[in-house]
């Protein structure tokens, strides 16, 4: 697992890269917790957040077949659940789920005009500058 984390000052987005790879096929899921309000487009590419009336936004760049999805800020059924855990009320979770993956690239990027600029951040890791 490898994560790269982008601020474009110029594009005032900030991107975030995942590169996972995996001995044997496994779920991927890649989260964002956050109390805005969360609205997705058709596709599921982009979401709309949504907090003290101002918008934001989050596109799914990588893979090209990935979608948001909207979850409860709660663990997996398969994770542990420890009564210590913080409850995350008024919590949503953002979530990219990609099924039995040996490689996987999840690029997200956070920007706040509707649609996101391109960048040199949205190459593989060993490619950024």
């Amino acid at each position: 697992m490898k994560r790269g984390i982008a601020l474009s000052e110029k594009h005032q987005s900030v991107i975030i890269e995942d590169e996972i790879e995996n001995k044997q096929p496994a779920d991927v899921y890649w989260f964002a917790h956050t109390r805005a309000d969360i609205q997705l487009n058709k596709n599921g590419k982009t979401a709309t957040l949504t907090q003290n009336g101002k918008k934001y936004f989050a596109t799914v760049v990588s893979p090209s077949n990935a979608r948001f999805v909207i979850q409860q800020a709660v663990p997996l059924g398969t994770s542990p659940k420890p009564q210590e855990n913080n409850p995350n009320t008024g919590i949503q979770k953002l979530t990219v789920y990609i099924s039995q993956a040996n490689q996987a690239r999840i690029v997200v990027a956070f920007h706040p005009q509707k649609n996101p600029v391109k960048t040199v951040y949205e190459k593989p890791l060993n490619s950024w500058k």
